[in-house]
């Protein structure tokens, strides 16, 4: 008999580092990871442009004493690959309070975020207003659908960001999907799969769709597609200031696991 119980139990691999070791495979989609003294630089290469994909994660410093070196070397390595390094994510046990003023210097603000993860599957649910599609075959819908999520960035992040997310689509552990509603395409989102872990990411619905059941519908194709697989762990992670994405998780029987502290290039994304 198959196994489906979730492994979110005391003792199990924490939400907060499910969602880190996904993070880290999802950023290689997009370019390659280099480990250096104090961390792991990913660089998204073939899109310079993708302030998302330049990232120095899992950074762990022993003492202030090596922040400028830890520093100076993440720099230059994103500067060899003609790329600018957008943000630090810190291993899930070293204390931000170390690290935040250094950054704060050096034009980096702070962001946490909530690790989640499924606690329990829920009960099937039907959503008739909306229909769920895999994303390859509608590439068109998918970067409508992105292109309009995009607007907020900055002009030139815009192309990048676009260019990114059709990228990592024909990836063989990333299951996207498009959101039709009343036939228009109204949102995406998609379960990328790294092991015994099923990560909820790039969920987006357009503005004019949002209240109408999209997003449930896009979340819940996300867990069958999970319990399918019989993977042990469903995780996302939100930002702490939106209470409206975490709310919305809860409902749908998602548990709080950790945080997840990063510090992004002031002015370098969007507030959304």
């Amino acid at each position: 008999m198959v196994d489906l119980t979730l492994n979110v139990v005391p003792g199990g691999p924490t939400p907060a580092a499910s969602v880190l070791r996904a993070r880290q495979a999802y950023l290689e989609l997009m370019g390659t990871k280099t480990t250096l003294d104090h961390g792991i630089a990913f660089c998204c290469e073939r899109i310079p442009g993708h302030r998302r994909g330049q990232q120095f994660r899992e950074v762990m410093i022993d003492t202030a004493a090596d922040l400028p070196a830890a520093f100076a070397a993440a720099e230059a390595h994103f500067a060899e690959h003609d790329a600018q390094c957008g943000s630090w994510t810190l291993a899930e046990s070293q204390s931000p309070e170390a690290i935040a003023p250094f950054l704060a210097q050096r034009g980096f603000q702070r962001r946490d975020a909530v690790a989640f993860a499924l606690a329990d599957w829920p009960a099937p649910r039907a959503h008739p207003d909306v229909r769920i599609l895999p994303a390859r075959p509608m590439r068109a819908a998918y970067e409508a659908c992105w292109r309009e999520a995009a607007a907020s960035l900055p002009t030139d992040e815009q192309t990048a960001a676009v260019a990114a997310a059709i990228e990592r689509l024909d990836d063989h552990r990333m299951d996207a999907n498009v959101a039709l509603r009343s036939g228009v395409p109204a949102g995406v989102g998609a379960l990328f799969q790294v092991g015994d872990i099923g990560y909820v990411v790039d969920l987006v619905v357009n503005e004019a769709h949002r209240r109408h059941g999209v997003g449930s519908a896009l979340l819940d194709h996300a867990i069958a597609l999970a319990r399918r697989l019989t993977l042990r762990i469903v995780c996302t992670e939100v930002a702490e200031a939106n209470t409206v994405a975490q709310a919305f998780l809860k409902k749908h029987n998602f548990i709080e696991g950790g945080r997840l502290v990063e510090f992004y290039r002031e002015n370098a994304y969007s507030s959304k």
